[in-house]
Protein backbone atom coordinates (compact mmCIF):
# COMPACT_ATOMS: atom_id res chain seq x y z
CA UNK A 1 0.00 0.00 0.00
CA UNK A 2 1.36 3.43 -0.91
CA UNK A 3 2.14 5.99 1.75
CA UNK A 4 -0.67 8.22 0.43
CA UNK A 5 -3.25 5.43 0.39
CA UNK A 6 -2.27 4.42 3.91
CA UNK A 7 -2.70 8.03 5.03
CA UNK A 8 -6.14 8.29 3.39
CA UNK A 9 -7.47 5.06 4.86
CA UNK A 10 -6.21 5.68 8.40
CA UNK A 11 -7.08 9.35 8.84
CA UNK A 12 -10.53 9.97 10.33
CA UNK A 13 -10.37 13.76 10.51
CA UNK A 14 -13.46 15.14 8.74
CA UNK A 15 -11.62 18.18 7.37
CA UNK A 16 -8.82 16.01 6.00
CA UNK A 17 -11.31 13.64 4.36
CA UNK A 18 -12.94 16.60 2.57
CA UNK A 19 -9.53 17.71 1.30
CA UNK A 20 -8.73 14.15 0.19
CA UNK A 21 -11.95 14.05 -1.86
CA UNK A 22 -10.98 17.34 -3.54
CA UNK A 23 -7.45 16.08 -4.19
CA UNK A 24 -8.64 12.84 -5.78
CA UNK A 25 -11.17 14.65 -7.98
CA UNK A 26 -8.52 17.13 -9.20
CA UNK A 27 -6.04 14.30 -9.77
CA UNK A 28 -8.54 12.43 -11.95
CA UNK A 29 -9.03 15.54 -14.08
CA UNK A 30 -5.27 15.98 -14.46
CA UNK A 31 -4.87 12.31 -15.40
CA UNK A 32 -7.47 12.92 -18.13
CA UNK A 33 -5.32 15.78 -19.44
CA UNK A 34 -7.64 18.56 -18.24
CA UNK A 35 -5.54 21.73 -17.96
CA UNK A 36 -8.56 23.88 -17.11
CA UNK A 37 -8.37 22.54 -13.56
CA UNK A 38 -5.66 25.09 -12.64
CA UNK A 39 -8.03 27.44 -10.78
CA UNK A 40 -9.40 24.55 -8.75
CA UNK A 41 -5.86 23.41 -7.97
CA UNK A 42 -5.09 26.91 -6.73
CA UNK A 43 -8.20 26.88 -4.51
CA UNK A 44 -7.23 23.42 -3.28
CA UNK A 45 -3.89 24.83 -2.15
CA UNK A 46 -5.70 27.53 -0.15
CA UNK A 47 -7.98 24.93 1.43
CA UNK A 48 -4.98 22.80 2.38
CA UNK A 49 -3.28 25.77 4.03
CA UNK A 50 -6.41 26.49 6.09
CA UNK A 51 -6.85 22.83 7.05
CA UNK A 52 -3.23 22.17 8.02
CA UNK A 53 -3.20 24.97 10.60
CA UNK A 54 -4.75 22.57 13.10
CA UNK A 55 -3.03 19.33 12.00
CA UNK A 56 0.11 17.67 13.28
CA UNK A 57 3.27 17.99 11.22
CA UNK A 58 3.12 14.56 9.56
CA UNK A 59 -0.45 14.97 8.30
CA UNK A 60 0.27 18.47 7.02
CA UNK A 61 3.43 17.28 5.24
CA UNK A 62 1.49 14.50 3.53
CA UNK A 63 -1.09 16.94 2.14
CA UNK A 64 1.60 19.35 0.94
CA UNK A 65 3.52 16.52 -0.74
CA UNK A 66 0.38 15.50 -2.60
CA UNK A 67 -0.24 19.11 -3.65
CA UNK A 68 3.30 19.32 -5.05
CA UNK A 69 2.68 16.10 -6.98
CA UNK A 70 -0.47 17.59 -8.53
CA UNK A 71 1.42 20.80 -9.39
CA UNK A 72 4.06 18.73 -11.18
CA UNK A 73 1.38 16.89 -13.17
CA UNK A 74 -0.12 20.21 -14.26
CA UNK A 75 3.32 21.55 -15.23
CA UNK A 76 3.92 18.49 -17.41
CA UNK A 77 0.56 18.94 -19.15
CA UNK A 78 1.22 22.63 -19.75
CA UNK A 79 4.72 21.88 -21.07
CA UNK A 80 3.40 19.30 -23.56
CA UNK A 81 0.64 21.53 -24.91
CA UNK A 82 2.86 24.62 -25.00
CA UNK A 83 5.63 22.78 -26.86
CA UNK A 84 3.23 21.29 -29.41
CA UNK A 85 1.58 24.68 -30.05
CA UNK A 86 4.90 26.51 -30.35
CA UNK A 87 6.27 23.99 -32.82
CA UNK A 88 3.07 23.89 -34.86
CA UNK A 89 2.82 27.67 -35.03
CA UNK A 90 6.50 28.09 -35.89
CA UNK A 91 6.33 25.52 -38.69
CA UNK A 92 3.07 26.96 -40.07
CA UNK A 93 4.83 30.34 -40.35
CA UNK A 94 7.82 28.74 -42.09
CA UNK A 95 10.25 29.80 -39.35
CA UNK A 96 13.16 27.49 -38.54
CA UNK A 97 14.55 27.13 -35.03
CA UNK A 98 17.72 28.83 -36.23
CA UNK A 99 15.72 31.83 -37.49
CA UNK A 100 13.81 31.95 -34.22
CA UNK A 101 17.07 31.89 -32.30
CA UNK A 102 18.37 34.82 -34.35
CA UNK A 103 15.17 36.79 -33.71
CA UNK A 104 14.93 36.05 -29.98
CA UNK A 105 18.55 35.47 -28.93
CA UNK A 106 17.29 32.40 -27.06
CA UNK A 107 19.29 29.16 -27.28
CA UNK A 108 18.19 26.97 -30.19
CA UNK A 109 18.69 23.79 -28.12
CA UNK A 110 16.57 25.23 -25.30
CA UNK A 111 13.69 26.03 -27.67
CA UNK A 112 13.96 22.58 -29.23
CA UNK A 113 13.65 20.97 -25.80
CA UNK A 114 10.63 23.16 -25.03
CA UNK A 115 8.94 22.08 -28.27
CA UNK A 116 9.60 18.42 -27.47
CA UNK A 117 8.23 18.89 -23.90
CA UNK A 118 11.63 18.01 -22.46
CA UNK A 119 11.45 21.30 -20.60
CA UNK A 120 8.51 22.99 -18.92
CA UNK A 121 6.82 26.01 -20.47
CA UNK A 122 9.14 29.06 -20.36
CA UNK A 123 8.59 32.01 -18.04
CA UNK A 124 6.39 34.86 -19.25
CA UNK A 125 9.32 37.08 -20.33
CA UNK A 126 10.71 34.32 -22.56
CA UNK A 127 7.27 33.55 -24.00
CA UNK A 128 6.86 37.23 -24.83
CA UNK A 129 10.10 37.24 -26.82
CA UNK A 130 9.05 34.13 -28.74
CA UNK A 131 5.56 35.49 -29.44
CA UNK A 132 6.98 38.82 -30.60
CA UNK A 133 9.42 37.04 -32.93
CA UNK A 134 6.45 35.24 -34.51
CA UNK A 135 4.44 38.48 -34.63
CA UNK A 136 1.69 37.04 -32.43
CA UNK A 137 0.13 39.01 -29.53
CA UNK A 138 1.23 37.54 -26.21
CA UNK A 139 -2.31 36.83 -24.96
CA UNK A 140 -3.22 35.07 -28.24
CA UNK A 141 -0.03 33.00 -28.07
CA UNK A 142 -0.72 31.89 -24.50
CA UNK A 143 -4.37 31.13 -25.20
CA UNK A 144 -3.38 29.07 -28.24
CA UNK A 145 -0.97 27.14 -26.02
CA UNK A 146 -3.78 26.48 -23.56
CA UNK A 147 -2.46 28.74 -20.82
CA UNK A 148 -5.19 30.74 -19.12
CA UNK A 149 -4.05 34.07 -17.68
CA UNK A 150 -7.46 34.69 -16.19
CA UNK A 151 -7.98 37.71 -18.43
CA UNK A 152 -11.12 36.52 -20.17
CA UNK A 153 -14.26 35.48 -18.36
CA UNK A 154 -16.36 32.47 -19.39
CA UNK A 155 -18.48 34.61 -21.73
CA UNK A 156 -15.33 35.76 -23.56
CA UNK A 157 -15.35 39.34 -22.25
CA UNK A 158 -12.19 40.94 -20.90
CA UNK A 159 -11.84 42.40 -17.42
CA UNK A 160 -10.04 45.77 -17.62
CA UNK A 161 -8.42 45.11 -14.25
CA UNK A 162 -7.04 41.73 -15.29
CA UNK A 163 -6.02 43.02 -18.71
CA UNK A 164 -3.95 45.80 -17.10
CA UNK A 165 -2.46 43.68 -14.34
CA UNK A 166 -1.57 40.63 -16.43
CA UNK A 167 0.13 42.48 -19.28
CA UNK A 168 2.94 44.92 -19.76
CA UNK A 169 1.14 48.24 -20.23
CA UNK A 170 2.32 51.73 -21.10
CA UNK A 171 0.77 55.13 -21.72
CA UNK A 172 1.82 56.94 -24.86
CA UNK A 173 3.06 60.04 -23.05
CA UNK A 174 4.97 58.02 -20.44
CA UNK A 175 7.12 56.07 -22.87
CA UNK A 176 7.72 53.34 -20.30
CA UNK A 177 5.93 50.42 -18.70
CA UNK A 178 3.36 51.24 -16.01
CA UNK A 179 4.13 50.11 -12.48
CA UNK A 180 1.73 47.93 -10.47
CA UNK A 181 0.88 50.99 -8.35
CA UNK A 182 -0.03 53.04 -11.45
CA UNK A 183 -2.18 50.19 -12.79
CA UNK A 184 -4.02 49.96 -9.45
CA UNK A 185 -4.75 53.69 -9.46
CA UNK A 186 -5.96 53.62 -13.07
CA UNK A 187 -8.26 50.68 -12.24
CA UNK A 188 -9.60 52.70 -9.27
CA UNK A 189 -10.60 55.52 -11.65
CA UNK A 190 -12.29 53.11 -14.08
CA UNK A 191 -14.11 51.30 -11.26
CA UNK A 192 -15.38 54.57 -9.81
CA UNK A 193 -16.60 55.85 -13.18
CA UNK A 194 -18.41 52.54 -13.75
CA UNK A 195 -20.07 52.27 -10.35
CA UNK A 196 -20.55 55.79 -8.98
CA UNK A 197 -24.11 57.18 -8.69
CA UNK A 198 -24.60 59.88 -11.31
CA UNK A 199 -27.52 62.12 -10.41
CA UNK A 200 -28.20 65.75 -11.32
CA UNK A 201 -25.89 67.16 -8.66
CA UNK A 202 -22.49 65.71 -9.48
CA UNK A 203 -20.27 67.95 -7.34
CA UNK A 204 -19.25 65.25 -4.83
CA UNK A 205 -18.75 62.67 -7.56
CA UNK A 206 -16.58 65.04 -9.57
CA UNK A 207 -14.48 65.80 -6.49
CA UNK A 208 -13.99 62.06 -5.97
CA UNK A 209 -12.96 61.61 -9.61
CA UNK A 210 -10.51 64.52 -9.37
CA UNK A 211 -9.02 63.03 -6.22
CA UNK A 212 -8.51 59.65 -7.92
CA UNK A 213 -7.01 61.34 -11.02
CA UNK A 214 -4.71 63.36 -8.76
CA UNK A 215 -3.51 60.16 -7.07
CA UNK A 216 -2.82 58.58 -10.45
CA UNK A 217 -0.97 61.63 -11.84
CA UNK A 218 1.23 61.79 -8.70
CA UNK A 219 2.24 58.16 -9.28
CA UNK A 220 3.52 58.89 -12.81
Amino acid sequence: MSKWRNFVENNNDEGVQKIVMEIERVEKELDRGNMEISEELYQLGINIIETTRRLNGNDADMLYEKLEELDEKLDILIGKKFGAFMRGKRESLGITLLELRNRTRISQSYMSRVELAQRGAPNIATVQRIARAMNIPLVDFLEGAGIDLGIKSKDGTVSVERLLKNNKTSLQNMGKEMTDEQKEKLVDIIDYLSNAPWGEDKRMELLDVLSLVDDFKKSI
